[in-house]
C-alpha cells in the first residue's frame, strides 16, 4: 500500500525536476529510522498538496516548508527530495538543492536516471564553487613605500595637440567615400531606367517599362542622399583640418583630455554629422 500511495508523488517529483546557494549546508533532513504510520502518511499526503499549490503559484518558500513537513512525516517518501531539489534550485540554493539530491541518491532504492541526477549534482557543485569565488574580495596590493624626501610633485602633462581633430578629418572622409558610392548606385539605376523609358521618364506600360520606372526613382532618391551625405563627409573633413590648425591650442593646466566623438546622424528629412564631447 505504501508503493501504491507514494508512486504519483515520484510522478510529481520527476515533472518538477524537468521544470527547471548560500544557505545553511546542514541537513535539514535526519536520518530516516522510523516507519510511518497510515496517520503519518495522510498527514504527509496533505503537506505535499499544500506545497504544491504554493509551487504553482510561485511561493517557493512555502512550498519548502510544507514539503519539508511532508518528509519530517513519512521519510520514506524519497521522491519528495526531488521536489525540494527542484525549488531550491528556483531560489538559487545551490548548496540546499545539491543536498536534497545528494540525500536523495543514499536513501531510494530505486534510481533509474542515477547518472542524470549525479551530472545534476556537479553542476550545483560548479555553481557553488563560482559563487565562492565571485564573493571573495579581490587583493588589492598596497603600494611599495616611498623613500624619505621624496618629491611627491606630479609628472608635467603632454602639452601636443590631440589627435581627435583627426579622427574627425578620417570619419568625414570615410562618410564622404559612403556618400560616393551611394550616389554611383544610383546613378547607374538612373542610367539603366532611362535606356528603357528614355531621357522624358515615360516608360511603356509593360513589367518591365514598370520596373524600371520603379528604379529610374529609387535611383534618383539614392543619388539624392549620396550627394548630402558626400557633402557631409567633406565638411567633416574640412571642419577637422580648421579645428586642427586653428583651434586646437593645447593648455598646459589641463589634467584631462577632452573626449569628442563624431558620428553620422541621419534620419527622415535629415542627414549630418553628430560631434559631442565632454571636458
Amino acid at each position: 500500500m505504501g508503493i501504491r500511495r507514494w508512486s504519483w508523488w515520484l510522478s510529481a517529483a520527476v515533472a518538477l525536476q524537468t521544470m527547471s546557494a548560500s544557505a545553511d549546508t546542514q541537513s535539514p533532513y535526519p536520518v530516516c529510522t522510523k516507519t510511518p504510520t497510515k496517520a503519518d502518511q495522510e498527514a504527509a499526503e496533505g503537506a505535499f498538496k499544500a506545497g504544491f499549490g504554493s509551487y504553482q503559484e510561485g511561493d517557493y518558500d512555502k512550498a519548502i516548508m510544507y514539503w519539508e513537513d511532508a518528509y519530517q512525516r513519512d521519510c520514506t517518501a524519497h521522491a519528495l527530495l526531488l521536489n525540494l531539489a527542484s525549488v531550491h534550485e528556483k531560489k538559487a540554493q545551490w548548496a540546499q538543492a545539491k543536498i536534497a539530491l545528494e540525500v536523495y541518491l543514499e536513501r531510494a532504492t530505486d534510481v533509474p536516471n542515477r547518472a542524470q541526477i549525479e551530472r545534476r549534482i556537479e553542476n550545483l557543485k560548479a555553481q557553488i564553487a563560482a559563487m565562492d569565488s565571485t564573493s571573495k574580495p579581490p587583493a588589492v596590493a598596497e603600494p611599495p613605500p616611498k623613500p624619505d624626501g621624496a618629491d611627491e610633485t606630479k609628472e608635467p602633462s603632454s602639452e601636443g595637440k590631440s589627435i581627435v581633430p583627426w579622427i574627425v578629418v578620417g570619419a568625414g572622409g570615410v562618410i564622404s567615400i559612403v556618400g560616393v558610392v551611394l550616389y554611383a548606385g544610383g546613378s547607374s539605376k538612373v542610367s539603366d531606367a532611362e535606356s528603357v523609358c528614355g531621357n522624358s521618364r515615360k516608360c511603356p506600360n509593360t513589367p518591365a517599362g514598370r520596373q524600371a520606372s520603379i528604379d529610374g526613382d529609387d535611383g534618383r532618391t539614392q543619388m539624392t542622399t549620396g550627394a548630402i551625405v558626400t557633402g557631409v563627409g567633406l565638411a567633416g573633413v574640412a571642419g577637422g583640418l580648421v579645428w586642427h590648425f586653428f583651434f586646437d591650442n593645447p593648455s598646459s593646466d589641463s589634467s584631462v583630455a577632452p573626449r569628442t566623438r563624431l558620428q553620422p546622424a541621419i534620419g527622415q528629412g535629415y542627414t549630418g554629422l553628430s560631434l559631442g564631447g565632454s571636458f
